[in-house]
């Protein structure tokens, strides 16, 4: 009786003979239950951790979002980027983070010129950057950054 319990337990595969080897079907190719079962528990398990982790980061978003903004300075989120994120300096480069997607923030001194002041407002129309203006000039912002030369513009990375 203990063999006919133990030959039970064991997993039914099917095997390919002569006369089923030329045949493609799909019997053929079956994967024995237990395995089966094994490979759905650990693709649940996964999909169990991103669900997880999806709700977290929503959890975190609608937190954040709840939150009322405070009305902050141009000098508040230079610091604050500066400490934190990162900021990017010089026309060029501003430019270039725009372009990439890299901004969230632009600070411009106040003797920014024409042409350059034209072409951040187009670039941050087509981005959805926010444009802010710095109270002083290029020789003053370049202080306040805590650099010995003068800057026109300025963005905090993303």
């Amino acid at each position: 009786m203990a063999t006919k319990s133990m030959a039970k337990a064991k997993p039914k595969t099917t095997k390919k003979t002569a006369k089923t080897a030329g045949k493609s079907s799909s019997s053929s190719k079956r994967i024995s239950e237990p395995k089966k079962k094994a490979a759905d528990k650990t693709k649940s398990a996964a999909v169990r951790k991103t669900a997880a982790k999806k709700t977290k980061k929503a959890a975190k978003v609608r937190a954040a979002s709840m939150k009322k903004p405070k009305a902050v300075t141009a000098e508040e989120q230079i610091k604050d980027a500066q400490k934190g994120r990162g900021l990017l300096i010089g026309t060029r480069t501003v430019f270039k983070g725009i372009k990439n997607g890299k901004v969230s923030d632009v600070f411009c001194a106040s003797n920014l010129p024409e042409t350059t002041v034209m072409d951040l407002e187009y670039y941050s129309k087509n981005s959805g950057i926010n444009v802010k203006k710095f109270n002083g000039n290029s020789a003053k912002l370049g202080e306040f950054c805590g650099k010995p030369f003068k800057i026109l513009l300025t963005a905090a990375k993303k």
